[in-house]
């Protein structure tokens, strides 16, 4: 009997057999984390619930985090069976000038009541994406003319083993390039939404008998845009000479 009194007057006296923050209540925290997507030249691309995304907590002013979890295909996150208390939800963002390279995204919590159900803020998080880093699909064909000097067709055909180029929105260089298949067909996987150019080099077509048309080399573009995530675009014949 005698400790039970200490521990009482303990109790009275420091506040120490308080419950802290952490598992073993029945309130809850719950929320959402978005992903902003931005290319090398800083520009956003897309921004979208971050699914399957790691969300950290905090209980109280611990020096690290308590738990975690990972959102749902929404972006969702939640935190169950929390005490009453104050709590941190944060998670990792891309930060282009950190040492580290990421930063957190911390949003602050209290919980008042014993069933209280939180909505806790968004957290937006940022995230840099290479070219192909997407899912979109860049496709066509190549088709060559032959000429003779004098101008007279002697061959016209699906070009295979020619090199194709791919340059990115306003990159002053092509990202990356391909060659043609046996029937002419190249195609670019696995890209980001946005412009792009695709060309393919052909000699000039002046079809005539002087060196200028034996050395001359332009380029044959073609441009379009992939508006969403997962589009597929299929492009008109680049016609090149030969």
């Amino acid at each position: 009997m005698n400790k039970i009194i200490v521990v009482f007057a303990l109790c009275a006296a420091f506040g120490s057999c308080k419950k802290q923050e952490g598992e073993g209540g029945k309130a809850s925290i719950a929320g959402k984390v978005y992903e902003s997507q931005y290319d090398h030249n800083g520009k956003l691309i897309n921004r979208a619930a971050a699914a399957d995304k790691k969300v950290y907590i905090v209980y109280g002013d611990n020096a690290v985090f308590d738990n975690e979890t990972r959102t749902f295909i929404d972006g969702a996150y939640l935190f169950n069976y929390l005490r009453e208390g104050n709590y941190s939800i944060y998670a990792f963002s891309d930060c282009n000038t950190c040492p580290s390279g990421t930063l957190s995204k911390l949003v602050d919590v209290e919980i008042t009541g014993k069933k209280e159900k939180i909505a806790a803020a968004d957290l937006e998080t940022v995230k840099y994406v290479d070219v192909n880093d997407g899912a979109g699909i860049i496709k066509g064909k190549v088709y060559a003319k032959n000429y003779e000097p004098t101008g007279f067709l002697t061959g016209q055909y699906y070009i295979g083993d020619e090199k194709v180029y791919l340059v990115y929105d306003t990159d002053s260089s092509y990202y990356i390039d391909t060659r043609t298949n046996f029937n002419g067909s190249y195609q670019f996987n696995n890209l980001i939404p946005g412009n792009y150019k695709v060309y393919a080099y052909s000699k000039c077509d002046q079809k005539d008998n002087s060196t200028t048309y034996a050395s001359c080399q332009v380029s044959v573009e073609k441009t379009t845009q992939l508006s969403s995530w997962a589009q597929e675009v299929q492009l008109t014949d680049i016609i090149i000479y030969q």
